[in-house]
């Protein structure tokens, strides 16, 4: 047996590890706080058709995004309702508006022009195509599109002057066939660092690696998961609760029609949500 001694260097330096203080933010001082606490993060709802998704999606997306430009990856992106008006209110308030069907996109590469100060609205690659370039380059990397559009400046709007607002709203919406592609995962990893907040939408919790899973901040889980769907989620979202109790949290908050468990995660710590009004308490 090999014996193991600890012996103090005197000539060595003192030092000890302190912890980073990093202020919490106030979710008053955020846009949108009242439903969404952090400005920027990894935001993912899963649910069923019929289940009110859209709704939600909707009121999240106009809710917290302030003054930030959105960028929207819909199949349906011309036809879907949900997204025809999400893209009217919008513009209406003055955010910018990119529209793409698929992650494989083409983008001009005078983006320049296409943020003229007459553009409100530019939808790339679809059927309603607004911007025509001589130069294109194709586009099927999220981190590279990020660091086209984030150099551009915000829009003035006096509404966000006092709040705190992401510099732009990516949002992932039915795109179950492109959620596994790497540069999904790589932006989930950076989003916060790019004052980004990232929505995804999907019916299934399968669609999306563990690498990303982990990287998600707030979970939105609607009614009608089987068991080993929840016993999944609870898995990969590294929820610090037994099965059992989870899943009648989950079962509970879910109970209505078109209700979900919202879950916000921070750092170790999570509290739970049915819908956006109530808070779920523990005691032993």
């Amino acid at each position: 047996m090999v014996k193991i001694k600890l012996k103090k260097d005197v000539n060595g330096p003192e030092y000890e590890v302190e912890p980073v203080v990093i202020n919490k933010m106030n979710p008053d001082d955020v846009c949108g706080g009242e439903i969404a606490p952090v400005p920027y993060c990894n935001v993912v709802m899963v649910a069923e058709t019929g289940s009110g998704k859209s709704s939600v999606l909707k009121d999240l997306v106009l809710r917290t995004v302030g003054n930030a430009l959105v960028v929207a990856f819909v199949p349906t992106i011309d036809s879907d309702p949900t997204w025809l008006l999400i893209r009217q209110k919008l513009q209406e308030r003055g955010n910018r508006f990119i529209g793409f069907s698929t992650l494989e996109s083409e983008l001009s590469d005078n983006v320049d022009d296409e943020f003229s100060e007459d553009s409100d609205e530019i939808v790339i690659n679809s059927s309603e195509e607004k911007v025509k370039s001589k130069k294109i380059r194709k586009v099927n990397n999220l981190k590279e599109l990020a660091n086209c559009f984030l150099k551009y400046p915000m829009l003035e709007d006096p509404r966000c002057s006092s709040k705190v607002c992401p510099r732009i709203v990516v949002v992932m919406d039915d795109m179950r066939e492109y959620l596994k592609h790497p540069s999904v995962a790589e932006f989930m990893s950076i989003s916060r660092h790019c004052k980004a907040k990232f929505i995804i939408s999907t019916q299934g919790i399968h669609d999306l690696p563990p690498v990303a899973l982990r990287q998600v901040r707030q979970w939105y889980l609607f009614k009608g998961f089987p068991k080993e769907k929840v016993e999944k989620i609870r898995k990969d979202a590294g929820i610090p609760m037994d099965l059992e109790t989870f899943y009648k949290l989950y079962t509970h908050a879910t109970r209505e029609p078109f209700s979900f468990l919202l879950i916000n995660k921070n750092g170790n710590d999570f509290d739970y949500w049915s819908k956006f009004r109530h808070r779920y308490e523990f005691s032993e």
